[in-house]
């Protein structure tokens, strides 16, 4: 079972299917997009029996890294590798491009929301690909996740206050990948995993 994109409400569902409080899959959601923890064992936030269990039936995949663009305006331009799975099905293999850019009080994350595009707008070079596939919520949210984690390892960032924006502008058109877009932003989780914990 995949966890990445799903909902605080989800998250609970998940927990009370499992035997645990509901109360759990609030503790999940924050480990996941506050702290940044993509591996279950290391949500510390969790009693370890419950964290054993969780490692045996779900995972947080995030997207690979293939290869990554430096700019010397620090920009950075990653080429993501996608699962093929999720969830238990099969979806076809793919791989996207997002963009971190930070700037003076200010950082903006641009990410995909379909692979290639269906659209076929002719000054576009995605549109030679075609539409190989929509993104889930979570493969949206991984792309944040990548950059934001990161940049938070260079220390990129200017200050703990430094605003970040997510501008879904990168493969795809949004609007052809509705529901799983509004699933990622309407869950809020786009907004937790741009938080910086400002201990960092």
């Amino acid at each position: 079972m995949e966890l990445l994109g799903k909902s605080k409400k989800e998250l609970r569902d998940v927990c009370e299917s499992l035997g645990e409080p509901a109360y759990r899959g609030g503790q999940i959601y924050h480990a996941l997009y506050a702290e940044r923890k993509s591996d279950v064992r290391q949500m510390t936030n969790l009693p370890a029996r419950f964290r054993q269990q969780l490692a045996a039936e779900a995972q947080v995949t995030l997207p690979g890294v293939k290869q990554r663009y430096t700019s010397h305006d620090k920009s950075v331009r990653y080429l993501l590798a996608l699962s093929d799975e999720n969830d238990g099905g099969r979806q076809r293999p793919a791989s996207v491009e997002a963009v971190f850019m930070p700037s003076e009080g200010r950082q903006t994350i641009c990410i995909s929301t379909q692979a290639g595009c269906a659209v076929d707008c002719q000054f576009c070079l995605t549109a030679q690909l075609g539409l190989i596939r929509n993104l889930t919520a979570g493969e949206m949210l991984g792309q944040v996740l990548i950059a934001l984690e990161d940049a938070s390892s260079k220390a990129v960032r200017a200050t703990s206050a430094v605003q970040t924006n997510v501008v879904l502008m990168g493969q795809g058109e949004p609007l052809l990948n509705f529901e799983a877009v509004m699933e990622a932003l309407g869950s809020c989780s786009i907004r937790k995993a741009w938080e910086f914990r400002r201990s960092t």
